[in-house]
């Protein structure tokens, strides 16, 4: 991991995570684990190529955190990165998030070069945040028991 500060936030760049499927669902998944309680804005960022490849900024409001998780999503279903876009899409439907999805304009090239990134973090930090809908149980779970 890769850490900085960028217009006055800390920022984490996940460089295991870039053009991975894999390792950007571990990575989202622990990150948003450990801020369940946190206010937090999602954001899909889309990467600047033409595979319709995503990646995810996390904006912690809580802590002034910024986190940064590579491209290794593809909103086209195809591939690795295709089952790894149902699979997160899953994962924030149970833990009650719903992403924001960036437009072109804020699409980054996904490097190592945490500059790249700050249109996109620019743009994250206008939401509104909020605290995951997560009500002690995840949603899953309730349905399961009714």
């Amino acid at each position: 991991m890769k850490s900085g500060i960028l217009n006055g936030m800390c920022v984490t760049l996940h460089e295991n995570t870039l053009g991975t499927t894999e390792p950007a669902l571990q990575a989202m998944r622990n990150e948003l684990a450990t801020r369940i309680r946190h206010k937090l804005v999602v954001c899909e960022v889309p990467a600047d190529n033409a595979r319709e490849c995503y990646g995810f900024i996390i904006v912690d409001h809580t802590t002034g955190e910024a986190i940064i998780i590579g491209d290794g999503f593809r909103a086209d279903g195809g591939g690795t990165g295709g089952a790894g876009h149902r699979a997160i899409q899953a994962f924030l439907l149970v833990m009650g998030i719903r992403p924001i999805q960036l437009g072109p304009e804020e699409a980054v090239p996904f490097t190592e070069q945490v500059l790249h990134y700050l249109p996109a973090l620019d743009a994250a930090r206008l939401f509104e945040p909020s605290i995951p809908a997560f009500n002690n149980r995840p949603y899953y779970i309730d349905s399961v028991l009714r």
